[in-house]
């Protein structure tokens, strides 16, 4: 039966993209990965297809594929443009921020290969190809790059109608396909003479079974990237224009490669090339859902964290659609929507800072326990407002949107937000100005502003005291910028407002330099505690990795140690060596001062290991720096 009979796209619950989505997840290892880094982008992109998240992939508690990425971004060639473009689309089709990812901005990674109005190598086109879908896919399609990049293409088609993979070569179905779902991705017109004659010659290489002919041919890689090209150029691969003349469609020959175990062969004559690679192409062209309708859609935030003492972080921020947050056990927690939490967790990257959260079974409930060191006490803990109100959902289960104000204090549940406002940002002492700085709290009953009284406003050391107004007036003595802020008891500390006090005779734009020195020498380690569970004499078994993030400004040289004489000091093993003899280089990343190791742990019980009962112990790290 012709598929065009039982319809097209098929259902992500339709038996064959089951048992290919089943058969990726049994390929996948205890680190997250399925296959290499290249494999597992591929997957990521399969997994976007689906509807589903890849944070939600994982082997029992161990790391998901999209953490397994995100942690190996560093393997990538820097040299070579369509990693970096892969590795982008990978990401955004995630739902992660491609500007802040695995320490990288991998946006910026690929608009760097932008030269001679093209991007990557010069001779090459395929590089421009992925290159323009992930810039556009992330976003930047209005970008000179994406713009080069797109002119470069359709200067570089082929009389044939197709593209090659390099300038002057011979076209190819692969390759036609990839420029024909940039180009649309990019805004190019559907009925564009580009775009047409792009589809006819891949039509020109269609076979009697369907697929697409190459080296002699048809294979599933092929079959697939051409349905993709055919799909993003609003067309059904099973139409009868897309039919050979035995009416076989596309579709048919690339569901002739699957196996009963769900994955697709390459070829006839190379039946067993790379079948998690096939599998993973044929899912997103199976589901209608080309690489050329992956698209960001971030939701951008305001956020501001608020500590008993200090601001701790404000600014805003892209939340992700999807992490994972691991609780104060290690267990790992997948928050498949742009939340509440998720801004904790986001600007804690940015920002640096640590925090924990504590998962509660019996409500299903995540909860923030500690931002930057400052605990939960008593009655006073980390609470959250969105928009000035506290929703009634655990900041787990609230989803934001984009363009809400986010709040989170430590205080009591009840605190109540306030907001400070000038009268102007720059003060002339010459002319004996004075600043007006007005206070405010928000009113939840009658969803207002109302001036607050008896408020202490922060300005150059000094404190000022608001009227029945909310009002406080300054007369500033010295040159300078300074921040205002307003606090009272039973309030969230407000907003900071920056105002410069000049001269008559200054120039009134001003420039505030900032400087955070971090430690030569400084390492995190997650997660905190591995529970092995039951183990026999005579058998082994594989932990949950650890991840070492270098936070410092030097290289270093990580070892370790474990206390004791008992079962983890003569069974332990890190990176498949017993943990007296591990020792790992972590580089530092000057741009973030965030890098990340991966260290496996397996516990092995010698045969004659006679002790029973629950055992413990502590593993520690070490760390020298290595001096620049």
């Amino acid at each position: 039966v012709s598929q065009t009979a039982w319809g097209f796209p098929l259902d992500a619950t339709n038996d064959t993209i089951s048992k290919a989505k089943q058969y990726l997840q049994s390929q996948q290892e205890p680190n997250g990965a399925i296959g290499d880094l290249a494999l597992s982008n591929w997957v990521s992109m399969a997994v976007y297809a689906l509807g589903e998240n890849s944070d939600s992939w994982r082997v029992g508690s161990n790391d998901s594929l999209s953490q397994y990425i995100e942690s190996h971004v560093g393997e990538l060639d820097p040299n070579k443009a369509t990693d970096w473009a892969r590795m982008l689309l990978s990401a955004v089709a995630m739902g992660k921020d491609p500007h802040f990812f695995g320490g990288e901005d991998l946006v910026e990674r690929v608009k760097g290969f932008h030269n001679n109005q093209q991007i990557g190598d010069t001779s090459l086109l395929n590089d421009d190809f992925w290159a323009l879908l992930a810039l556009c896919a992330a976003g930047e399609c209005n970008s000179q790059e994406a713009i080069d990049a797109k002119t470069f293409i359709v200067e570089h088609q082929n009389s044939d109608g197709g593209w090659s993979w390099s300038v002057g070569g011979s076209s190819d179905v692969d390759d036609t396909s990839a420029a024909i779902m940039a180009l649309i991705s990019a805004g190019e017109d559907l009925s564009s003479t580009v775009i047409i004659e792009g589809l006819a010659y891949i039509k020109s290489q269609q076979d009697e079974n369907g697929g697409f002919l190459s080296w002699g041919e048809t294979n599933s890689d092929t079959d697939a990237w051409a349905i993709d090209a055919i799909v993003a150029g609003n067309q059904d691969p099973t139409d009868v224009e897309w039919q050979s003349a035995l009416g076989k469609s596309p579709v048919d020959d690339l569901l002739s490669f699957q196996n009963t175990d769900g994955s697709f062969n390459f070829s006839t004559s190379y039946p067993s090339l790379s079948p998690v690679l096939n599998t993973a192409y044929a899912i997103n062209a199976l589901l209608g859902v080309p690489y050329s309708s992956i698209h960001s859609n971030l939701r951008e935030v305001s956020l501001r964290i608020e500590g008993s003492t200090e601001q701790i972080f404000s600014g805003n921020i892209a939340v992700e659609n999807s992490v994972t947050i691991r609780d104060t056990t290690g267990s790992p927690h997948v928050i498949g929507f742009p939340s509440a939490i998720t801004t904790v967790d986001k600007a804690s990257r940015l920002g640096g800072f640590g925090y924990e959260a504590e998962y509660y079974e019996a409500w299903d409930a995540l909860y923030i326990k500690s931002i930057d060191n400052e605990e939960a006490a008593g009655t006073l803990g980390w609470n959250y407002r969105v928009n000035h109100i506290a929703p009634p959902l655990g900041a787990d289960k609230y989803e934001i949107q984009d363009g809400d104000d986010v709040l989170w204090f430590y205080g009591e549940w009840d605190d109540i937000e306030t907001r400070v406002s000038v009268d102007k940002e720059i003060v002339n002492l010459d002319n004996s100005e004075s600043l007006t700085v007005t206070v405010e709290y928000y009113d939840t009953g009658n969803l207002e502003w109302f001036p607050l009284y008896d408020a202490e406003v922060h300005f150059a050391q000094e404190i000022y005291t608001t009227d029945t107004n909310g009002i406080a007036e300054i007369h500033p003595q010295n040159p300078g910028s300074y921040d205002v802020y307003a606090t009272k008891d039973g309030y969230i500390r407000s907003n900071r407002v920056n105002v410069s006090v000049v001269t008559s005779g200054s120039n009134t734009q001003t420039v505030t330099l900032s400087a955070e020195i971090v430690p030569a020498v400084s390492f995190e380690v997650t997660p905190a505690s591995i529970d092995f569970g039951k183990i026999a004499p005579g058998y082994s078994k594989n932990g949950n990795p650890i991840v070492i993030a270098n936070t410092g400004g030097w290289d270093i040289i990580v070892s370790a140690t474990v206390d004791g004489q008992g079962l983890f000091a003569e069974s332990l093993l890190l990176d498949s060596m017993m943990w007296n003899e591990f020792s790992s280089y972590i580089a530092s990343n000057p741009s973030t001062f965030y890098s990340t190791f991966e260290v496996s742990t397996k516990l092995d019980v010698p045969e004659d290991y006679d002790g029973v009962g629950q055992e413990q112990a502590t593993l520690t790290f070490w760390a020298q720096g290595v001096e620049p």
